[in-house]
């Protein structure tokens, strides 16, 4: 009988000022993690106390945590980049710093990358709408993005968000994480690289996390039409298009 060795999960957090929201999504993950697992966080210069939180929930755990507190702000790219390259685990899984794991979400992951062939796995997410207002209330990632593994539908409008991925890193050579800083967004770029080199992708239509909206968090929608055209043409450009 052949056993299947379960790969160890590198879960990968940027944070910044996100006391309000972090405890709770802390706790959903390290209920989560096994002994070989990591939780690597970079703090991108907190003044909120969410680094005095973190060190604390370290101190106390029995959990493998690592933090990273930057000397300057330098932005999410740039700390995606590094949080990648420091990662012990190939199975790397991104979060949010707000929000909810649902209990499944790790063992799932890591069943689906126990294929060696699999270089992206993106699931579905419920919104968790602050404002009531909010038209996405009630609804799902995939109903709002239409998750495609169509390369030209993911230009034209990235449907892949980092928050519901998880990539496994012997894909991506280095020298296309090292692109990340050059790039729109983190998770626009490894998707896309996937998909243009045709590489294994699977999307799985359940919702595996409740993905917070609040004010703090939502997408510019004043982009102007020259900076759309631009983004994207970068994307194109260090996708190696």
């Amino acid at each position: 009988m052949v056993l299947s060795i379960k790969p160890s999960v590198s879960v990968v957090m940027p944070v910044f000022n996100g006391l309000p929201y972090l405890k709770q999504q802390i706790t959903t993950i390290l209920s989560q993690m096994e002994i070989d697992d990591e939780l690597l966080i970079i703090d991108d210069l907190s003044t909120d106390g969410t680094l005095e939180y973190l060190q604390s929930v370290k101190l106390h755990s029995n959990k493998n945590i690592k933090i990273i507190q930057n000397k300057k702000n330098r932005g999410i790219l740039p700390n995606i980049k590094e949080l990648l390259l420091k990662a012990k685990s190939n199975i790397v899984i991104f979060a949010d710093q707000d929000d909810i794991w649902y209990s499944h979400k790790i063992l799932l992951t890591r069943k689906f990358f126990e294929d060696d062939e699999l270089s992206l796995c993106i699931h579905d997410a419920k919104y968790l709408c602050e404002d009531a207002s909010d038209q996405l209330n009630n609804k799902t990632a995939y109903q709002h993005l239409k998750i495609s593994k169509s390369l030209l539908k993911n230009l034209i409008r990235n449907r892949f968000i980092g928050c519901c991925m998880a990539i496994n890193r012997t894909h991506y050579p280095s020298e296309i994480i090292d692109r990340i800083p050059k790039t729109p967004m983190h998770d626009w770029f490894l998707s896309s690289y996937a998909l243009m080199k045709k590489k294994k992708v699977i999307i799985v239509n359940e919702s595996l996390i409740e993905h917070r909206r609040h004010a703090r968090n939502f997408t510019r929608s004043d982009i102007s039409f020259f900076e759309k055209i631009r983004q994207r043409l970068r994307l194109v450009k260090e996708i190696g298009l």
